[in-house]
């Protein structure tokens, strides 16, 4: 989704952006807001390299139906 959002709209906001500010340097901002955005979306996600994985149950499934692993 955000490869969809930020990366299929580029050009065209890139481009806006040149014409509405008339600085060649505004997509630059533009790239390092978005990329400051990534930054704490990775920085909010859980640390989860001492979790194991044999150790998480199964959701069950919305059917009703348990998978045991």
């Amino acid at each position: 989704m955000a490869y969809t959002i930020f990366g299929g709209t580029a050009p065209l906001v890139a481009t806006w952006l040149i014409t509405t500010t008339g600085s060649n340097l505004s997509p630059a901002f533009y790239l390092m807001m978005v990329a400051v955005l990534g930054l704490a979306g990775g920085l909010a996600l859980p640390e989860t390299s001492r979790i194991s994985l044999h150790d998480v149950q199964p959701e069950e499934k919305s059917a009703g139906v348990r998978v045991d692993a």
